[in-house]
């Protein structure tokens, strides 16, 4: 017999209102996500393997370019414990009766309002989203950090700033894949890069992501998980005009 699931009718009653509110929709059973501009988030309540009842809630906020499959990347991962600051540890709330299940999504609402929310609206801004993991990308031995920066400052049409961190990805990329050949998204990635430094020199960048948006999109079928398909065609249509933000 399968178990009743109480997580996501707790969702949908309690949390779902809230993340509406703020201009999230539905993408699955237990997940939402908004689109801004080049950017996407998602809050994802995922229950564990163990089928207990115990569950996490992740994070994401990420740049559409270069292509994704999959809600990642970015600044992104699970949310702490109530009151207790991003980063420190990651919560679990338990779903096994619907009184739990109500009661962990109480809680997590008001963690989404006190620490989630902050970051989304951090977030929705490709000013914000630079700032946020600028530090990293100028730090972290990750060339994550730096295509993530390049790709949103070139996106912000900041060429000059943009074109040492797509450098540097392609380089860090390149170096990583002669170390691991195995690890084949290294040289997925770095080939990324360098198609967007040509694009860049031949004035096509523009051109290149719209495409690797578009691609994205239907990728992660968000076109699809749209209330309406005007919606869907008038928001995807602002973006290649070049929106800023979510708001």
């Amino acid at each position: 017999m399968a178990t009743p699931d109480h997580l996501t009718k707790a969702a949908r009653a309690m949390l779902k209102p809230i993340v509406t509110a703020r201009g999230f929709q539905q993408y699955g059973a237990r997940s939402y996500f908004r689109l801004c501009g080049w950017i996407a988030q998602f809050l994802d309540l995922r229950r564990s393997a163990g089928g207990d009842g115990a569950f996490r809630v992740f994070q994401y906020i990420f740049l559409l370019v270069p292509p994704q499959d999959g809600p990642g990347g970015g600044f992104s991962g699970s949310l702490p414990p109530k009151g207790q600051p991003w980063g420190e540890r990651e919560g679990w709330w338990e779903s096994s009766s619907p009184e739990l299940a109500l009661r962990s999504i109480d809680e997590i609402c008001d963690i989404f309002e006190t620490v989630a929310m902050p970051r989304f609206q951090q977030g929705s801004t490709l000013t914000g989203f630079i700032e946020a993991l600028r530090s990293e990308a100028d730090t972290s031995r990750n060339a994550h950090f730096k295509n993530y920066v390049g790709c949103a400052l070139i996106c912000d049409g900041r060429l000059e700033e943009g074109i040492p961190y797509l450098q540097r990805a392609e380089r860090d990329y390149r170096a990583g894949f002669m170390r691991r050949p195995s690890a084949a998204w290294m040289e997925t990635d770095a080939n990324y890069m360098k198609a967007l430094l040509d694009a860049i020199s031949a004035g096509q960048q523009r051109t290149l992501l719209e495409e690797w948006f578009h691609n994205s999109v239907r990728s992660l079928k968000i076109d699809k998980k749209w209330k309406s398909k005007d919606e869907a065609n008038k928001a995807l249509q602002a973006t290649a005009a070049g929106p800023a933000s979510c708001d």
